[in-house]
């Protein structure tokens, strides 16, 4: 049982303290009612006798802020490739929620906040669409799942936060050239001042390399005589040097554009797609989606550059294990998203463009 202490105070006013001794946990709290104590008190034991921690005073202070601050300081995003990214998701968490105590936190309260990034009050001040929003969401889950194993809450209220059918991750498309709208996008690429596009995106068709993968490759990376391409950041990686890496196989074609690009690079610019004035490997976003524009292509994204070759190989003959290697995929479930191309819908595109 707990006891109930009556206090005096030096103004005169009067108090009661509930103090708990309990399955090897002390707790203290002090009120000024001598029944909202004992309700206080009642509370706590039936939480003890279940077995959870209860939280001691200098926890129930703590906000949301102290406790991102903590786990970013504790070095637990260090080893993730995606430790940039997910560091700006909480210090946008921060800035919404971080005046909250953490364990007064609720699903209700973090269910708002997506709603807020549904709407126009993104961290750019534009919404964000349900997968970028899943993304967040994790960030957070993976925050107050640290807490827990610190023993800072009993409970994540992130587990289930996501609002069914709103905030779900969209099942992922596959959407690919046919050799018409392959044809115009070549032309248009071709025709753009910007010298970098034209063969960005012959890469991307040649290889099935990422955006992302393209802007990062240097010429250490490129071996012309043996056709291969080494990525040392790939995104299946989790970190670490060579953790990840992976080596992707150049089409004759794709060592002749490489070839062409070595010969007219700036020496000094260790990137292959540096840009002037400054050598920056920033994505010609605008170039590319002008060409886009005026091939007429209609909901069509770079990514999209790496299923168009996954349909080329798998028209060829490649099997699904072969796309894998040829992908760096490492999910079954990734996989699983091109199995349909190797139906023959898939057997019209053109299996002559990309030489051996």
């Amino acid at each position: 049982m707990a006891s109930i202490v009556h206090r005096t105070l030096a103004d005169g006013s009067t108090r009661y303290q509930a103090i708990i001794r309990r399955a090897g946990q002390s707790k203290k709290k002090q009120f000024r009612t001598r029944a909202a104590a004992e309700r206080w008190a009642r509370k706590v034991e039936a939480a003890i006798d279940d077995g959870a921690q209860i939280p001691d005073a200098e926890r129930e202070r703590r906000t949301v802020a102290q406790t991102i601050d903590d786990y970013l300081q504790s070095g637990a995003l260090d080893h993730l490739r995606s430790g940039v990214t997910r560091q700006e998701h909480l210090l946008c968490w921060r800035e919404r929620i971080g005046t909250h105590r953490l364990v007064a936190l609720d699903t209700a309260t973090i269910r708002a906040c997506l709603a807020a990034l549904e709407r126009s009050e993104g961290p750019r001040g534009w919404p964000l669409a349900p997968a970028s929003r899943q993304r967040y969401l994790a960030s957070l889950r993976a925050m107050l799942a640290w807490a827990k194993d610190c023993e800072l809450v009993p409970i994540s209220p992130a587990e289930g936060a996501a609002r069914k059918g709103v905030d779900a991750e969209p099942p992922g498309r596959v959407r690919y050239l046919d050799d018409v709208e392959r044809a115009a996008l070549l032309d248009t690429c071709a025709a753009d001042p910007e010298p970098r596009l034209a063969p960005l995106v012959q890469l991307a068709l040649l290889t099935g390399m990422r955006a992302g993968e393209l802007m990062a490759l240097e010429w250490r990376d490129v071996d012309l005589d043996r056709g291969l391409a080494s990525l040392r950041r790939a995104k299946g990686g989790r970190g670490g040097d060579d953790t990840g890496a992976r080596s992707v196989a150049l089409s004759s074609s794709a060592v002749a554009i490489l070839r062409e690009m070595h010969a007219r690079r700036t020496v000094g610019w260790p990137a292959a797609f540096a840009a002037p004035p400054h050598g920056r490997t920033r994505f010609p976003r605008f170039a590319w989606n002008r060409a886009v524009g005026r091939a007429g292509l209609e909901d069509f994204r770079f990514h999209d550059l790496r299923h168009t070759f996954a349909a080329y190989l798998l028209s060829a003959g490649a099997t699904l294990p072969e796309l894998a290697a040829a992908l760096g995929l490492r999910s079954l479930a990734m996989v699983a998203r091109y199995a349909h191309l190797e139906t023959p819908h898939a057997g019209g595109l053109s299996r002559g463009w990309r030489s051996e």
